[in-house]
């Protein structure tokens, strides 16, 4: 299995989405919007990787305390994962295989995005398909469909020939030791 660690870049894939991004909090013991952005800044590519982009729209450290007054923790950079302890909100868009890798080839996008994270992961479709491929098998997952990720080897392959656009929530885990 290898170990996907993207690099991410300053680059967007110009065809990427971008996600209005809106945080409420509190001002003089008021609920009130304290960010509205158009479009999130906090949006990276992948090197190595044409046409996926990552955007983060929330991130947590530790165990965070719920300050509606504090500071936009999406600020800090880009990472794969939540930090340790957190948790990180993330939009993804996922380019077609033939893109990404100049080839559609299932078993090429396996080994070149195989990985495990010590996380268990929210994945909801937006929209596009995408197959989630695991150490035995694989599911394909459609716009509307939800998959939970639980630290497991598993990696994507976009067969399909537009984007695949995913909201993914993932919450720092301890590592399970597998039983192999």
């Amino acid at each position: 299995m290898s170990s996907f660690r993207p690099e991410f870049i300053d680059t967007v894939p110009e065809q990427a989405a971008r996600w209005r991004r809106v945080v409420v909090g509190e001002r003089d013991g008021k609920s009130v919007v304290v960010i509205d952005e158009a479009e999130c800044p906090f949006q990276m590519g992948v090197a190595g990787a044409l046409g996926v982009a990552v955007t983060d729209l929330w991130k947590t450290f530790a165990n965070p305390e719920c300050d509606p007054t504090g500071p936009d923790s999406c600020s800090m950079p880009l990472s794969f994962g939540p930090p340790p302890g957190g948790t990180v909100v993330q939009m993804l868009e996922w380019p077609p295989d033939k893109e990404l890798f100049g080839v559609s080839d299932p078993a090429i996008a396996k080994a070149a995005t195989n990985h495990r994270t010590a996380s268990i992961d929210v994945v909801y479709i937006i929209s596009g398909e995408i197959y989630a491929m695991l150490d035995e098998e694989e599911v394909c997952l459609k716009a509307g469909d939800t998959l939970v990720q639980r630290g497991t080897s598993h990696a994507w392959s976009n067969r399909r020939n537009e984007p695949c656009r995913m909201l993914a929530v993932m919450v720092s885990a301890t590592a399970f030791k597998t039983r192999r």
